[in-house]
């Protein structure tokens, strides 16, 4: 997933997401310039939330 795609599951703005991956809160993956996450990792994350 992309930040953009993380941010709107997460109803977060996307710098936001961004400095979150940055500072190891949310796991994600730096490809170049870009940020890339697992659907897994992040579902994993808002499953307790939702529930």
């Amino acid at each position: 997933m992309t930040a953009r795609e993380v941010a709107s599951v997460l109803r977060l703005a996307e710098p936001t997401v961004r400095k979150l991956a940055a500072n190891g809160k949310l796991p994600g993956l730096e490809a170049g310039s870009s940020i890339r996450f697992r659907r897994d990792a992040i579902e994993a994350l808002i499953g307790p939330l939702s529930s």
